[in-house]
């Protein structure tokens, strides 16, 4: 099949062009040594590098590739930036309950307290008479 494959090529005019799937199907016949694969992958990235040389163009899928990395990072930032700034809502609106009631424990224990210092006058007042 490896010979079929090197007659077709040269069965081909320079000046016409072969079709990726013309060269899919006679690659998918063919059987191949793990060396002769690595020929035909150094071959190929071989001509994918001159090919960007000339026009990197098409290698925009890389980029986009970039971009929604950065994207999906930022939406996570996002997302992350809301959860902290509901975390930080909720401990507010938690010590401003917490403040609310300590004002409250401090009033009632200001009355206590006033209570307390009336009814030790009283007795005072009852003992020294």
């Amino acid at each position: 099949m490896k010979y079929l494959l090197i007659f077709c090529f040269f069965l081909v005019d320079d000046r016409e062009d072969i079709s990726v799937n013309f060269l899919i199907l006679l690659l998918s016949k063919a059987d191949f040594t793990r060396s002769e694969i690595q020929i035909l992958i150094d071959y190929l990235l071989n001509k994918q590098h001159d090919t960007i040389t000339v026009n990197h163009s098409e290698w925009s899928e890389g980029k986009s590739d970039v971009v929604q990395k950065l994207k999906k990072q930022l939406s996570e930032k996002e997302k992350a930036l809301e959860d902290e700034q509901l975390a930080i809502t909720s401990l507010q609106d938690r010590l401003k309950e917490i403040r609310a009631e300590i004002n409250s424990e401090r009033a009632q224990f200001n009355i206590n307290i006033k209570q307390n210092q009336e009814e030790l006058q009283v007795r005072v007042y009852i003992i020294n008479n």
